[in-house]
């Protein structure tokens, strides 16, 4: 099957639309499954990018209201990221150049649109995007084996922590004693996670919807990631909180922002360390806010930058690192000038900015600038704390719950155990599956009225299961899904299916159970 290429033509000029589809799709529909939708002006063609899902746009220059090079203009003040061959019925040089400038790919008179010219364009246009994206992902990959030694560093403490605690609460008689030594090693296990999590939004898997939260807490998970590397190259890691803020966006991807920046600095330190050997890299993050914005400046004594780079700083490929052009660190290139451009692209879906002061030779500045989120709930802060905190609390039936029946399927037989345990303990009566037809066969011998189901099983679909007995045996029964895997496109899915909510591993046991005994309060008894 061919591979589908979405183009967008922007002409006032319908007959001049019609010329370009007719001769793309005479010289590429071999190659490619066309689809084409026009916009008879600039503005059209904005609200068409801003939908998103195309590969490359055709814009002509000349129109009424917004011409080409305005379309340009604010293409790249929203980060709408599609290649742009431009249009001209001339081939006017300067024109041209600001094109280019603004972020077209290529250009094309419309005198040779019937020729072979368009199409030739068009292809080593796509083929420069394709290059693009592989070198992003080159250098994430690149980051990622770079993040991968601190990972296992921090991993083989936080085992310590666990192991090292576990054997010691074994060997103790006192209650109490035991009891700090395993709250330890559950805090050094939910470290863990935290560390999991950061990688999973480094690596793009994982995608997160926005919710509010404290801005220092994602500082926070930022400054853990980059410790051991700091530690490592020398620099000194500082944090002051004057005011500690509350916003919404997503989380994972505003943690990526200051990771990216907190790495810029590192970098820009160990470039000075030429300095002499009494230099010390340090770098300050400060997070302050106002009635209206929350700021987190991340701030360097490293190499700084001089005006001509400062200019160019945001532009996607620019770079002052070496791998595309640069400076070289420890004989090896080390950027790709992606970063800050995306850095800057997600701080604008969330209305803020990225500003930044330099100095050559003292050091750089750079300042996330957010807006607050001032309608946050006390409550929802309180409910959270309550979510980490509630184990330390004895337990209770709930008479209205107790004795209901729950099917518990994970093929982990520790984790199913765990998960059995805890809900008897709250005065249900859990069954365990190890798979789908042990659970299909313990559906159809009795009655459940919740179905709690891991969704990474060797033999089977959990979706499809589900759908199975909620069409067959179970009609209407709840069902909530558990999970090792960060948040996705296909969680929507999850949903259709029947699933109410999606517990992600590793999670608190207490939230875990306040989810399974809300989902029954909620669902009547039948």
């Amino acid at each position: 099957m061919s591979e589908r290429l979405r183009i967008l033509i922007c002409d006032d000029v319908r007959e001049q639309r019609l010329i370009a589809a007719t001769a793309l799709r005479h010289e590429l529909s071999e190659e490619f499954e066309i689809a084409i939708e026009e916009a008879p002006d600039g503005q059209a063609a904005l609200d068409l990018l801003r939908q998103g899902g195309f590969d490359l746009m055709l814009l002509d220059y000349r129109m009424p209201k917004l011409d080409g090079l305005e379309v340009l203009r604010e293409r790249q003040r929203l980060h709408l990221e599609v290649p742009v061959v431009f249009v001209t019925a001339q081939a006017d040089r300067d024109i041209i150049i600001e094109a280019m400038k603004l972020g077209a790919s290529d250009f094309v008179a419309k005198e040779e649109f019937a020729a072979q010219r368009l199409p030739q364009v068009v292809r080593s246009s796509l083929e420069r995007a394709r290059l693009k994206s592989d070198v992003a992902r080159a250098d994430k990959l690149a980051a990622i084996g770079t993040l991968a030694g601190g990972v296992a560093h921090e991993f083989n403490n936080i085992l310590q922590v666990i192991l090292g605690q576990a054997q010691f609460a074994l060997t103790r008689e006192e209650p109490e004693r035991w009891k700090r030594a395993l709250e330890q090693a559950r805090d050094a296990a939910e470290k863990g996670a935290r560390i999991v999590r950061q990688l999973l939004s480094f690596t793009g898997s994982s995608k997160s919807a926005p919710v509010k939260f404290k801005l220092e807490e994602a500082v926070q998970e930022a400054l853990e990631m980059e410790q051991v590397l700091a530690r490592q190259d020398g620099v000194e890691l500082r944090m002051t909180t004057r005011q500690s803020p509350v916003i919404l966006g997503d989380r994972v991807q505003l943690v990526q922002v200051l990771l990216n920046l907190l790495t810029n600095a590192r970098h820009a330190c160990v470039a000075a360390a030429t300095r002499g050997a009494d230099y010390r890299g340090r770098i300050d993050v400060t997070l302050d806010a106002d009635d209206e914005h929350a700021r987190v400046s991340v701030s360097d004594n490293g190499i700084g930058m001089g005006p001509a780079a400062m200019r160019r700083l945001f532009e996607p490929f620019f770079t002052t690192k070496g791998s595309l052009g640069g400076r070289v660190f420890d004989g090896k290139a080390t950027g790709t000038g992606l970063g800050l451009s995306i850095c800057q692209r997600i701080a604008a879906e969330h209305d803020g900015r990225i500003d930044v002061s330099s100095v050559p030779g003292r050091g750089s500045t750079f300042t996330l600038q957010l807006p607050r989120a001032h309608r946050f709930s006390r409550c929802e802060t309180r409910k959270r704390k309550t979510a980490l905190e509630s184990d330390r609390t004895t337990t209770v039936v709930d008479p209205e719950v107790k004795g209901r029946s729950v099917l518990v399927l994970d093929d982990e037989p520790l984790i199913a155990g765990l998960v059995s345990s805890y809900l008897g303990e709250k005065g249900l009566h859990c069954d365990v599956a190890l798979d789908i037809e042990h659970a299909r066969s313990l559906a159809a011998s009795r009655g459940y009225d919740l179905f709690l189901f891991d969704l990474s099983l060797p033999t089977g679909s959990s979706a499809d299961l589900l759908r199975e007995l909620r069409q067959q045996t179970h009609i209407g029964v709840p069902a909530l899904a558990m999970t090792g895997h960060g948040a996705s496109d296909s969680d929507q899915a999850l949903y259709q299916a029947g699933f109410r909510s999606i517990l992600r591993k590793p999670f608190v046991m207490s939230e875990m159970g306040r989810m399974v005994l809300d989902t029954l309060r909620s669902h009547a008894v039948k």
